[in-house]
C-alpha cells in the first residue's frame, strides 16, 4: 500500500465515522498524532532558537561564571590583534558556529546543533579538555530549565500538528 493510497483510506474512514464521534473520531486524532510525531521537523527552527539564544548566554555570561577569566596578557594580545577581549572569542568563529539557530545536520527525527563538520576551530578542544589553556567548556549540559523549554516547543508542535481538526 503506498502512502497516497494510505492517506486515502484514512480519509474515508474519518468520513465514515461521523466526525470526531466514538472510536472513529479518537483514531482519526491518534493518526494525526502520530503522523506529527513520525517528523518534528516543523519544531527545529523553534529548538534552534531556544539552542542559539542558551548559547548566547553562555558566551556573555563565561558559561554562568564557571569559565576562568583571561589572564591580562591575554587581554592584551587579543587587543594588539584587533579582536574582543572575550574568553572563547578570537576570530568568533566558534561563536558563530555555535550560536547558530540553523541545525548543522538534521532529520524527521533529529537535529543537531553546532559547528559543522570541518569548520576550522580545531583549538575548541584544547579548550574543552583544558590541554594548555584554562578549561572551558563552550557547550556545557543543558540545565533542566533548557530541557524543559525544548520539550515544549516539541509538545507545541504535537499540539499544533496532531489535532488539526
Amino acid at each position: 500500500m503506498t502512502a497516497g493510497s494510505r492517506y486515502a483510506s484514512k480519509v474515508r474512514s474519518r468520513n465514515r465515522g461521523g466526525g470526531l464521534d466514538g472510536m472513529a473520531g479518537l483514531e482519526g486524532r491518534l493518526d494525526d498524532l502520530i503522523d506529527a510525531a513520525s517528523d518534528l521537523s516543523p519544531a527545529w527552527p523553534e529548538i534552534g532558537k531556544v539552542w542559539s539564544d542558551r548559547e548566547e548566554r553562555v558566551f556573555a555570561t563565561g558559561s554562568f561564571g564557571r569559565w576562568a577569566p583571561l589572564k591580562v596578557v591575554t587581554v592584551l594580545q587579543k587587543l594588539r590583534d584587533g579582536a574582543t577581549s572575550e574568553p572563547l572569542v578570537h576570530t568568533g568563529i566558534l561563536k558563530h558556529e555555535l550560536t547558530s539557530a540553523t541545525p548543522r545536520s538534521q532529520g524527521p527525527r533529529f537535529a543537531v546543533y553546532g559547528p559543522a563538520r570541518g569548520a576550522v576551530i580545531d583549538y575548541a578542544k584544547f579548550h574543552v579538555r583544558g590541554q594548555g589553556v584554562p578549561q572551558r567548556h563552550p557547550v556545557p549540559r543543558l540545565t533542566p530549565t533548557e530541557r524543559r523549554r525544548m520539550v515544549e516547543k516539541i509538545s507545541d508542535h504535537l499540539a499544533v500538528n496532531g489535532a488539526r481538526r
